[in-house]
């Protein structure tokens, strides 16, 4: 009896062990850089002092929008036309900040799907340069 006792705890600790390992932490997504690529991606577009907003993002740290009708509202049109997800991002800008940038769309996009949905939006931006807007 007490033989097939230690046999079923050491059976039910090793599925626990088992579900355990295969819950885990889940896969890590890579963060998005600019040496990360899209199939055939390429330069869609090359931006030259472009105003934008930045927009803090749960997962990307930040993104930018260039809509116009976003910059006076906390909300943003979910767009591949209009959200750059920059994937060099290191500067040190507040959310809702308005910007001037420089750069180039590329045409890796829907990088940001919401849950719950099908598509996403926002296209991969490289940024050559990034500077707070002057007050007019």
């Amino acid at each position: 009896m007490k033989r097939l006792k230690n046999k079923l705890t050491k059976s039910l600790l090793l599925i626990i062990a088992v579900v355990v390992m295969g819950l885990g932490c889940g896969e890590e997504e890579a963060p998005l850089t600019c040496k990360t690529t899209c199939d055939n991606e390429e330069i869609v577009e090359t931006f030259k002092n472009v105003e934008a907003r930045v927009i803090k993002h749960n997962n990307f740290g930040f993104i930018l929008t260039i809509n116009p009708a976003d910059f006076d509202k906390e909300s943003f049109v979910a767009s591949n036309d209009f959200i750059l997800v920059p994937c060099n991002w290191n500067f040190s800008y507040n959310h809702n900040s308005r910007v001037v940038i420089n750069g180039v769309k590329k045409s890796c996009c829907s990088l940001l799907i919401p849950p719950f949905e099908r598509g996403g939006y926002g296209c991969k931006f490289e940024i050559t340069s990034i500077e707070a807007l002057k007050d007019k």
